[in-house]
């Protein structure tokens, strides 16, 4: 396991040699008991914002509290901070443990004013302790902490012990005006009392996850605090684990031209990977899988250094489950990622939109450069390439008709070959008979580069390709009054007029299932059944009175 080290002080100190004047003090402890639901919260966090924007020397850490804030934010450790402190109102902050600020204001107010001169005084107090902090990548998303606290000089404390906490911070939340969140404790790595000191040099440790968090918005922070007397904070330092460089880290950046609402199963991917690791990567072993299952491998080959980055193009393959994924495992050979949150590119499929009568409209406004723009329908269940809109003129609502010519399902692909997507005030729309948008998008929302696919469904049953499975049984043909449908694993029944109109859908909730067919008119009906295992078979009807 290769150490990652980031030295947080450099004082070389002699065991036993203990001074009466204590060491610089490295950062100022900012603990803000907050939480989302919390009205007058806002300024709290405005103000420590404020003094990281200056530069000023703290270490923020908020602890959001159960009774503002949801389980993502608020944990048992959180709270017991609080408890802690014997904190009841909030926002309440405290400055390095003794001084308390209750109160706050507004997403337009800061409490800047009110901290400050807290800080001013308490960055120039000689602290008797010096930190080292340092973490290891361990196995897969484990890192290791490690705080060695050493004494240099002489404190007023018989019960001193170190914390050890992760934070993160530009977490997108909106909440009382503001739209990020801060400085949020995730774990504290220590037991959530902390370690006590029992020598003048300690080492103390723990295991921490990083799953589920971009590195680059973490921190580690460690302090030593006098915890059963004055409460005061001897001494806090931190780590930006963004800072510290893992030997092997692939990450993967980007992945375009995959629908993400999908019928055909159709899948090629684009995807862009990135060396985020020191060590020069080769090859790498990219593992696809239909439902956490590899249907396929991929094996790649390379020489990307530090920082550089890959595009790699994958040859269709069918897909045809519920989620698809692409992993990337066995760098250069042999070597896991150690920091794996990135190394994974997951979606779970969803159904497409539905035409019921093939009609679709498509409104773009294409920016700069339209003759790099091109519009592509295909009939996915042909391969047919049906229409290929090309354009002339910018900053022009372009719209296009098109009626689909049988049931199935359809693949628009908005393509740009400069890797421009829209352009600048461009927009793209796709909207049904009734002028209502199916799906739309523009350069904030579903924005592409080079290509963006949308597949949309053509409802209907094509009464051409009827057919029967020897397990499905319709009874009575010809009826007048029900139908009844049985089938093993049953899951859904949908009924089709003459010329395709949907007008009966029903969940199964058995392998049996009457249906009543009194109102309809006389004439030819079409029953599809879909059953648990994902098949489906349509039969015809007539009904007679």
């Amino acid at each position: 396991m290769k150490k990652l080290l980031l030295t947080v002080i450099a004082v070389v100190l002699m065991a036993g040699n203990i001074s009466a004047q204590g060491v610089a003090r490295e950062c100022v402890l900012i603990e803000a008991f907050t939480g989302i639901g919390c009205p007058y919260c806002p300024a709290a966090a405005n103000g420590i914002a404020q003094m990281l924007e200056e530069g000023l020397s703290i270490v923020p850490l908020a602890f959001h509290n159960s009774y503002y804030s949801p389980p993502q934010y608020a944990t048992s450790e959180t709270n017991s901070r609080a408890t802690y402190y014997n904190v009841t109102s909030f926002p309440t902050v405290l400055i390095d443990g003794m001084n308390i600020i209750e109160g706050g204001g507004t997403a337009s107010s800061s409490m800047y004013s009110s901290y400050k001169p807290h800080y001013d005084q308490r960055i120039n107090v000689p602290s008797p302790f010096s930190i080292d902090l340092s973490f290891e990548y361990h196995s897969g998303t484990q890192c290791v902490a490690k705080a060695v606290v050493n004494k240099v000089a002489e404190c007023d404390g018989n019960d001193v012990r170190v914390f050890i906490a992760l934070t993160e911070s530009h977490i997108q939340q909106s909440w009382q005006g503001l739209q990020e969140l801060n400085a949020v404790v995730r774990d504290i790595v220590t037991v959530s009392v902390g370690e006590q000191l029992t020598s003048d040099t300690q080492e103390v440790t723990g295991l921490f996850s990083v799953a589920g968090y971009p590195k680059e918005n973490l921190q580690l922070v460690a302090w030593v605090q006098n915890y059963s007397g004055t409460r005061e904070v001897y001494q806090a330092v931190k780590l930006s684990m963004g800072d510290v460089t893992p030997q092997y880290d692939l990450g993967i950046t980007t992945i375009n031209e995959v629908p993400t609402e999908m019928c055909s199963g159709k899948i090629a991917p684009l995807m862009t990977i990135r060396n985020n690791g020191t060590q020069t990567l080769t090859s790498a072993t990219f593992n696809i899988k239909n439902d956490d299952e590899v249907i396929d491998t991929y094996e790649w080959t390379g020489n990307l250094t530090k920082g550089q980055q890959e595009t790699i193009d994958f040859e269709e393959f069918t897909f045809t489950g519920s989620e698809f994924s692409i992993e990337a495992v066995n760098l250069n050979g042999s070597n896991n990622d150690e920091y794996d949150y990135d190394n994974m590119y997951k979606y779970v499929v969803s159904d497409p939109a539905t035409l019921e009568d093939g009609y679709m409209k498509i409104q773009v406004r294409i920016g700069d450069n339209p003759e790099n723009f091109s519009i592509k329908i295909m009939n996915m269940n042909t391969g047919e390439l049906l229409h290929n809109f090309t354009f002339e003129e910018s900053d022009k609502v372009y719209q296009e008709i098109v009626n689909l010519p049988e049931f199935g399902c359809y693949r628009v692909t908005f393509v740009n070959t400069a890797g421009n997507g829209i352009g600048d005030a461009g927009f793209w729309g796709i909207k049904d008979k009734n002028n209502q948008t199916v799906v739309s998008g523009g350069v904030s929302t579903n924005a592409f580069e080079y290509e963006f696919p949308i597949e949309l469904k053509y409802s209907g049953v094509n009464i051409e390709e009827i057919e029967s499975l020897n397990d499905v049984n319709i009874y009575p043909n010809p009826a007048s009054s029900v139908i009844n449908v049985t089938a093993t694993n049953l899951t859904k029944i949908k009924i089709y007029n003459a010329v395709g109109q949907l007008i009966h859908n029903e969940e199964a909730s058995s392998d049996n299932v009457t249906v009543d067919t009194q109102d309809w008119t006389n004439g030819f009906y079409y029953v599809t059944v879909e059953t648990a295992d994902g098949n489906s078979t349509s039969q015809k009807i007539i009904v007679n009175k």
